[in-house]
C-alpha cells in the first residue's frame, strides 16, 4: 500500500528510528545503507536481538507456569 506515493518500505524505514532507544538507536543510527524493511528486521535482530535473548526468551515461554496461589 502506498501512502501520498511513500512506500510501506520507506514508511517503516523512517518510523522505526522513533521506537529505539540506547544502543539500539545507536547502532539504527549507523545503517544508512540499508533500503528495505526486510533488510533492517534482519540486520536488527542479528545486531540487537541475539541468538542467546532469543533462546532466553523462548526458554522463558515455555516453562512458564502458573504458581498455586495466582
Amino acid at each position: 500500500m502506498f501512502l501520498n506515493n511513500i512506500s510501506d518500505d520507506a514508511l517503516h524505514l523512517q518510523c522505526f528510528p522513533f521506537s529505539l532507544k540506547d544502543k539500539a538507536k545507536t547502532w539504527s543510527d549507523t545503517k544508512k545503507n540499508i533500503i528495505t524493511w526486510d533488510q533492517m528486521q534482519k540486520e536488527f535482530l542479528k545486531k540487537i536481538f541475539s541468538i542467546g535473548k532469543l533462546i532466553a526468551v523462548r526458554h522463558a515461554i515455555i516453562t512458564f507456569s502458573q504458581n498455586i496461589n495466582e
